[in-house]
């Protein structure tokens, strides 16, 4: 998914980053079938509260979010899903808010980006 997500932000051309949406869609369509598959048993990953898988997939949530508003997506479950892992206790205050995310992808990234795809050799 990942890479998916930063080829989606990197790409100038639009037939390029359309690639990468569609693989970034892909992706987030695994992350909601799973979401489906745990959410028929318990809240979380992790059963009745936050386990492992649910901190691991926690850690990228801020950036999940961002690339899914970019692509114009919002996965009911997995959205469902980050509205209880964010409500967790201790989670919320250690998150990076999506917003914060956002505003880097657009301010620094995409501006260092597009710096690079329009310099002399690319």
């Amino acid at each position: 998914m990942f890479p998916s997500c930063i080829g989606m932000l990197q790409r100038t051309s639009p037939e390029e980053r359309a690639e990468m949406v569609e693989a970034t869609l892909r992706a987030l369509g695994h992350l909601e079938e799973a979401c489906a598959e745990v959410v028929e048993e318990a809240p979380f990953f992790g059963g009745r509260a936050v386990g492992f898988l649910d901190v691991a997939l926690g850690c990228y949530l801020p950036w999940i979010e961002v690339v899914g508003r970019l692509a114009g997506v919002a996965p009911p479950l997995l959205d469902a899903w980050a509205e209880r892992f964010r409500a967790a206790e201790l989670v919320g205050a250690l998150l990076t808010a999506a917003e914060k995310v956002e505003e880097y992808v657009t301010t620094v990234l995409y501006p260092k980006w597009n710096a690079a795809a329009a310099s002399p050799g690319n």
